[in-house]
């Protein structure tokens, strides 16, 4: 059974550019029809060194830096 789950996983992540994590994995499998559990497609992941590449980049927006706790180095800072 595992050999099918990973191998669904892998053609996956190929196709998806290693965009897909293991909520969205879960999610195509149960579509396709194989009903597995979130512990084990984790693992097989995490076995088999599947890794996930982030697409979207943090971005602090303009007037969030105090709230975040992050000072912008463009942003002229007063010495008292």
């Amino acid at each position: 059974m595992d050999m099918v789950v990973l191998a669904h996983i892998k053609e996956m992540a190929r196709l998806s550019l290693g965009s897909h994590g293991r909520p969205r994995m879960i999610a195509d499998l149960k579509e396709v029809g194989i009903d597995v559990g979130h512990r084990r497609v984790g693992r097989l992941v995490r076995e088999n060194g599947i890794v996930v590449e982030r697409t979207r980049k943090f971005k602090v927006e303009e007037g969030q830096e105090m709230i975040r706790g992050i000072i912008s180095p463009t942003r002229d800072r007063q010495r008292p």
